[in-house]
C-alpha cells in the first residue's frame, strides 16, 4: 500500500513538471485578451509583441509625442487604427474666437484666467478680456511639433471618437530663422505634418498659428493647415478614377487664429491635398489673415491659395469631393493677391454637394463663396469639370475678381499649350451674400468661359467698386492684360471670355446656359462708369484679337427683377452698356433667349450689341405680373406663358419639360416674386456614381434578455399605483400591504451641477458639459475599445450663428463692423446631416450606371443580407464584408412590388439602421451590389428578400426613491423616451421572479409619464423593467427596457 502511494505521487509530480515546461511557451492571459494598447506602450514593444493589436489609443500628450517619434524613426504600423481615448490639451492655453467682435481670447487652461485678447482687425494684443491697454504678449514654452513629417507621413486610420484637442499653437518665422518647435518648415505647423488615410470624428478646439515664410522655393513652408499641412504627394497622373484614397470625415477646427505670410497653400483643415480625397461633414470657424509680400507682376498669375476647409487641390485626374461641409468666420487678404474660397481656395476637378459658406472674404485677389479659383490644367486632351449642387453662400465676398459661389472659372492658353475642356455646373444653389469686385463681379461666378446654371437663385446685391489704388495692383493688371480691361458685373456671371486650346488646334467654342433660374428683385447691381452691366451676364467678350473665339449663350425659363443702377454723375450714354440679360457682347457671340423675362422699364434684353440675339417668347413684365397681382393682361400668347402672372408661366414650362435632371417648381413670395420651391426637390432619373467613404454607423446594440412574467406569489411584493380622487385603491390580500402613495406634493430636490473646468464649444456654438481631464500616462493594456461618440456637425442655416465665446468671456456690446442681413423670405435650402453620412450622397450624377449587358463579366456576386427588429424601434440590416463589391443599393417595400431605394451603402460598413419605419408594419428589403469600373457603376443581382416587422422601441426611464411630507415612502418611475400609449411595469424583489404590476391607470399621457408606487418593506433590492404598447387589447408589446435596480435600505 505504501509503495503504491509513492508510485502515484511520483506520476503526478512528473506530469506537473512536464506541463510546467510547456507553460513558458504560452502567452500571458493579458496578452490573450488584449486587442489594444496605448501609444506609449506600443512604442516600447518589440515587433512580436505588437502582433494581434487592432487599436492604439491616445490618452495623453505624451502618446501624441510618441506617435511622432515612432513615425520619424521610420517605423511602420501593422493594420492598427489610432483612436483618441479622451480630450487632450497640448498646452496650458485655450483659444476662443468671437466672430462678432473679431477677437481671439487667450486663456490659461489650468486657471481659466484670460491672459490676453488678439484684435483681428487691428492685429495687436490687448491685456485681459476688456480694456484698451496693448501688450506684447508672448507664449510660454514650446509650440506643438507636428506629428510625422513630409518624409514620414501618418498613413494609419485615425478616429477622434468625438474628443477634442485643445491648446494647439505655433509661431514660426522662416525669414528670421525662429520657430517655437524643432519642426522643419516642410512639415507645416498644425497637428499633423502629412496624412494619407481616413481621419474622422476629431475636433481641434482652439488654435493659434502664425507662420511667416521667405518665399516659394523648396525648403520653406509649402503648405499650412491646422489639422494637417498636406497629404502625401502622388505624381501619378495616368489613371482617372472616382474612388477616393483619403477621407476627412466629421472633423472640425473651431476658434482658430490663422495667419500666413508668403505660404503658397494654406487652409483651416488642410493646406494642400495631393491624393484623391473626400471631405465629408467637415467644419471650420475662426479668423484668417493672408499676407503675400512676394514680388508679383502683371505677367504672373496669383500663386497663393487659401480655403476654410482646404487650400489647394492640384490634381486634374483625381476625384475630389466635398459633402456637407461648412465654414464660418472672416478671411482678409492683406495685399489682394491670393485665391480665397469659403470651402476651397484653388481646385482643378472636383464636386461639392450640400456645402454652406458663412465666411466673409475681404479684399482678395480672386474670391468665391465656395471656391476661389479653378487652376490652370496641365493634362490636355481630356474633359474635366466641377459641379456645385445644393450649395449656399451667405458670406459677403469682395476682391478684384469675385463671385458669390466661384471667383474665377477660366484660364488662358496659347495654341502651343496643351489644355483641356473644363465644364462648370451650378445646380440648385443660392447666393445670399453681397458681392463686390474691382473688375469682375457676378452673383455666382466672377469670370468664366463656360457654365451651366440650373435651378439656382441669386438674391444678393452685386457691385463694382474700383479705386485708382486697386488698379495698380498686379493682379488687376494681370486680368486687364490677359483677359479684358472692361469692368463687368452680372446677376449670374460678371464676364465670359472663351479661351484657346489645341485639342483640335482650333479656338474653343464657349457654351453657356441659364435654365430655370432667377436674379431676384433684392439683387441690385450697382456699377461705376464704363462697366458692362447685365441682369444675367455683364459682358460676353474674348481676350485674343488674333483668333475668332465664339460664344453661345442660351437662356430659358428664367427671369431677372434686379435693378441696374449707375451713379448720378455718370453720363446717360453709359446706359448702352446695360442690359436686362447681358450688358454687352461682341461680333462672335450668338444668344438664344427663350421664355426669358425682365422688369426694368428703361432697359431691353441687351446693351451694347455686335453679335446676334435671337428672342423667342421673351417679355418685359410689369410689377403686378411679377408679384401675381395682375388678373387680366396675359404676359404672352403661347401655351406656356398665356397667363397674367409670371408664376404660372414659369411653372407651366416646368410641367411641360422632361429631363434627366428635372426642373424645380416655383412658388410665390410676397413683395418678391416667384422663387424656386426647394422643399419639393425631385431626384435625378438615374443614380449617381458612388464613392467609397467610411461609415459612422454605430455598432449593433446587444438585445436585453427576454423576461417572462409569472403569476403573483407571496414571495414578491405587489406594488400598486398612487390613488386618484375618484377611486379607492384595492390592495391584493395575497401579498404584504403595499398601498399607493398619497397624492400630496413631493418636494423636488434640484440636481447638483457638475462644474466644467474648461468649457468646450461644439461646432454649433453650444458649450458641452463635463470637465476635461488628462489621465496618467502610465496605463495598463486595454482590453476593450472605448465607446465611439460621433461628432455633431452643424446644420447650415441662414440665420446668424451663435458665437463660440466661452461662458467666462465677458459680454461685449460692440456692434460688428460688417454683418449680413439674411432675408427672412428667401427659401432656405437646408442640408441637415444624417447620423450616417454615407447614406446621403449627391443627387447629381457624375456618370450613369452601366447596364448589366455591357458589364456582365464585371458584375459583383449576389450578396446576402439579414433584417431584424432593433431595440431602438428601427430595422437593422446586416451583411458580411466582401472584396468583390464596392457597395450596394438598399431597397425597401411594404408590399411585394413598389420597391424604393432608401440608401447607398459602401463596402466598409456591415450594418445599417432604417429609422423611418412604423411598428407593426411588414417591410421587405433587398440589396443590389455594385462595383466601380472605369468611371461607371456595374450592378449585380438583387439579394433574396428579407421580411421583418419592427417593434416599439425599448422605453428609457428613471427610477428614484422619494418620501412624502408625512414620511410615506414611494418609488417614482419617469418615462423619458418611449413609443406607444400604455406601459406595463414588471418588478422583482431581491432574486425572485419578475411579476406584472397591475396599475389602476397605465395610460402614459394621462399620467404625464410619471408613476408613483408606495412601499412599506425594508432592506430589499427592487428591480424594475418596462414595456409599452399602442392599443388595447394588446397585439404587440415593445422590447423590454433595460433593468434598473434600487436598494431599499431604510
Amino acid at each position: 500500500m505504501k509503495k503504491s502511494y509513492y508510485k502515484y505521487i511520483s506520476v503526478i509530480l512528473s506530469i506537473c513538471l512536464m506541463l510546467g515546461s510547456f507553460l513558458i511557451y504560452l502567452p500571458a492571459p493579458s496578452a490573450l485578451a488584449a486587442t489594444s494598447c496605448s501609444m506609449t506602450e506600443y512604442y516600447n514593444m518589440t515587433d512580436d509583441q505588437k502582433k494581434g493589436f487592432s487599436f492604439i489609443f491616445l490618452y495623453t500628450r505624451n502618446d501624441l509625442v510618441y506617435l511622432d517619434k515612432y513615425l520619424e524613426e521610420g517605423r511602420s504600423f501593422n493594420k492598427e487604427t489610432i483612436e483618441l481615448a479622451n480630450d487632450i490639451a497640448l498646452s496650458d492655453y485655450d483659444f476662443k474666437y468671437d466672430s462678432y467682435t473679431e477677437t481671439t481670447f487667450i486663456y490659461r487652461h489650468s486657471s481659466r484666467e484670460c491672459l490676453a485678447r488678439y484684435d483681428e482687425t487691428n492685429r495687436c494684443f490687448y491685456k485681459g478680456a476688456t480694456g484698451d491697454q496693448k501688450t506684447d504678449f508672448t507664449f510660454e514654452g514650446e509650440g506643438w511639433n507636428p506629428i510625422g513629417s513630409a518624409e514620414h507621413p501618418f498613413l494609419q486610420p485615425f478616429d477622434g471618437q468625438g474628443h477634442r484637442i485643445t491648446g494647439l499653437w505655433n509661431i514660426c518665422d522662416a525669414a528670421a530663422g525662429t520657430s517655437s518647435t524643432n519642426s522643419p518648415a516642410a512639415d507645416g505647423a498644425g497637428l499633423f505634418a502629412a496624412v494619407g488615410d481616413s481621419i474622422s470624428n476629431l475636433v481641434i478646439d482652439g488654435a493659434f498659428l502664425s507662420v511667416s515664410d521667405t518665399g516659394l522655393s523648396a525648403g520653406n513652408y509649402d503648405s499650412i493647415g491646422v489639422l494637417a499641412a498636406q497629404s502625401p504627394k502622388n505624381d501619378s497622373e495616368t489613371v482617372f478614377t472616382y474612388a477616393p484614397l483619403h477621407s476627412i470625415t466629421s472633423c472640425s477646427v473651431l476658434n482658430a487664429h490663422f495667419a500666413c505670410k508668403n505660404v503658397p497653400n494654406s487652409g483651416m483643415l488642410t493646406g494642400v491635398t495631393y491624393c484623391q480625397t473626400i471631405f465629408l461633414s467637415d467644419y471650420a470657424s475662426g479668423s484668417a489673415y493672408i499676407d503675400n509680400t512676394l514680388e508679383t507682376t502683371a505677367s504672373s498669375f496669383p500663386r497663393v491659395s487659401f480655403g476654410m476647409i482646404t487650400g489647394y487641390l492640384p490634381k486634374s485626374n483625381f476625384y475630389y469631393h466635398f459633402k456637407n461641409c461648412s465654414s464660418q468666420g472672416t478671411v482678409t487678404d492683406a495685399h489682394s493677391t491670393a485665391q480665397i474660397g469659403g470651402i476651397c481656395g484653388t481646385v482643378r476637378s472636383a464636386s461639392a454637394d450640400d456645402c454652406t459658406n458663412r465666411t466673409t472674404i475681404r479684399s482678395a485677389g480672386i474670391a468665391g463663396g465656395i471656391v476661389g479659383s479653378t487652376d490652370i490644367p496641365t493634362l490636355g486632351k481630356i474633359e474635366i469639370g466641377f459641379s456645385l449642387v445644393n450649395c449656399i453662400n451667405t458670406g459677403n465676398i469682395s476682391g478684384i475678381c469675385a463671385g458669390g459661389i466661384v471667383g474665377l472659372c477660366n484660364f488662358l492658353t496659347t495654341p502651343e499649350y496643351s489644355s483641356c475642356i473644363f465644364t462648370f455646373n451650378i445646380k440648385k444653389t443660392q447666393n445670399i451674400g453681397s458681392v463686390t469686385a474691382a473688375l469682375y463681379a457676378g452673383g455666382f461666378i466672377g469670370n468664366a468661359y463656360n457654365f451651366n446654371v440650373r435651378n439656382s437663385i441669386n438674391s444678393a446685391p452685386v457691385s463694382i467698386d474700383s479705386t485708382p489704388e486697386i488698379q495698380q495692383n498686379p493682379v488687376y493688371q494681370y486680368f486687364t492684360k490677359f483677359y479684358s480691361d472692361q469692368k463687368a458685373a452680372g446677376g449670374f456671371v460678371g464676364i465670359v471670355i472663351p479661351v484657346l486650346n489645341n485639342i483640335e488646334s482650333t479656338a474653343y467654342t464657349s457654351y453657356c446656359y441659364t435654365t430655370n433660374s432667377a436674379n431676384l428683385s433684392t439683387s441690385t447691381i450697382t456699377t461705376d462708369s464704363n462697366t458692362y452691366t447685365g441682369g444675367f451676364i455683364g459682358n460676353l467678350s474674348h481676350a485674343n484679337e488674333q483668333y475668332s473665339l465664339f460664344t453661345y449663350l442660351n437662356t430659358c425659363n428664367s427671369y431677372t427683377a434686379s435693378e441696374l443702377t449707375t451713379p448720378a454723375s455718370v453720363s446717360t450714354s453709359a446706359s448702352i452698356m446695360c442690359g436686362s440679360l447681358v450688358g454687352g457682347y461682341d461680333l462672335y457671340t450668338d444668344i438664344n433667349a427663350q421664355y426669358t423675362y425682365w422688369t426694368q422699364d428703361n432697359l431691353d434684353l441687351d446693351g451694347e450689341a455686335f453679335g446676334q440675339l435671337n428672342k423667342t417668347n421673351c417679355y418685359k413684365i410689369t410689377q403686378s405680373q411679377l408679384l401675381g397681382q395682375e388678373t387680366t393682361t396675359n404676359i404672352g400668347s403661347s401655351a406656356v406663358n398665356s397667363y397674367p402672372d409670371l408664376l404660372r408661366c414659369l411653372n407651366s414650362y416646368v410641367d411641360q419639360t422632361e429631363d434627366y435632371d428635372p426642373l424645380l417648381n416655383w412658388k410665390m413670395l410676397d413683395q418678391v416674386g416667384p422663387v424656386i420651391n426647394y422643399s419639393k426637390n425631385p431626384a435625378a432619373s438615374y443614380p449617381p456614381v458612388i464613392t467609397s467613404i467610411p461609415s459612422l454607423t454605430p455598432a449593433p446594440t446587444t438585445a436585453a434578455p427576454t423576461v417572462t412574467p409569472s403569476a403573483v406569489s407571496s414571495a414578491v411584493p405587489s406594488l400598486t399605483p398612487a390613488p386618484t380622487t375618484t377611486a379607492p385603491t384595492v390592495t391584493p390580500t395575497a401579498v404584504p400591504s403595499l398601498t399607493p402613495a398619497p397624492t400630496t406634493a413631493v418636494p423636488s430636490v434640484p440636481p447638483t451641477a457638475v462644474p466644467s473646468l474648461t468649457p468646450s464649444v461644439s461646432p454649433t456654438g453650444q458649450p458641452t458639459t463635463g470637465p476635461r481631464f488628462t489621465p496618467s500616462p502610465t496605463l495598463p493594456i486595454k482590453t476593450a475599445k472605448p465607446t465611439k461618440t460621433p461628432i455633431p456637425i452643424p446644420e447650415p442655416i441662414l440665420t446668424p450663428a451663435p458665437t463660440e465665446t466661452p461662458t467666462y468671456t465677458p459680454y461685449i456690446t460692440k456692434v460688428p463692423a460688417e454683418t449680413t442681413a439674411t432675408p427672412t423670405w428667401l427659401p432656405i435650402l437646408t442640408t441637415t446631416p444624417t447620423e450616417t453620412p454615407v447614406h446621403t450622397l449627391s443627387a447629381t450624377p457624375q456618370a450613369p450606371f452601366a447596364t448589366d449587358d455591357d458589364n456582365a463579366l464585371n458584375a459583383p456576386k449576389q450578396m446576402t443580407i439579414k433584417a431584424s427588429a432593433d431595440r431602438s424601434g428601427s430595422v437593422r440590416i446586416t451583411w458580411k464584408r466582401s472584396t468583390d463589391r464596392d457597395g450596394f443599393l438598399l431597397y425597401r417595400s411594404t408590399n411585394k412590388t413598389g420597391y424604393k431605394r432608401i440608401a447607398m451603402i459602401t463596402a466598409r460598413t456591415t450594418t445599417y439602421l432604417d429609422r423611418k419605419v412604423s411598428a407593426g408594419t411588414k417591410y421587405r428589403y433587398k440589396a443590389v451590389p455594385y462595383v466601380l469600373k472605369n468611371g461607371q457603376t456595374v450592378r449585380g443581382s438583387a439579394s433574396k428578400i428579407q421580411t421583418v416587422s419592427p417593434r416599439l422601441m425599448a422605453p428609457k426611464y428613471s427610477l428614484t426613491k422619494h418620501r412624502t411630507v408625512d414620511g410615506q415612502r414611494f418609488l417614482q418611475i419617469r418615462l423619458n423616451k418611449y413609443q406607444g400609449k400604455y406601459v406595463d411595469v414588471y418588478i422583482r424583489k431581491n432574486v425572485g421572479r419578475y411579476v406584472l404590476l397591475r396599475l389602476k391607470n397605465n395610460n402614459i399621457k394621462q399620467q404625464k409619464g410619471i408613476f408613483k408606487l408606495h412601499y412599506s418593506f425594508r432592506n430589499a433590492t427592487i428591480s424594475v423593467k418596462l414595456r409599452t404598447y399602442d392599443k388595447k387589447p394588446v397585439s404587440q408589446r415593445s422590447f423590454y427596457s433595460n433593468e434598473k435596480t434600487i436598494l431599499i435600505d431604510e
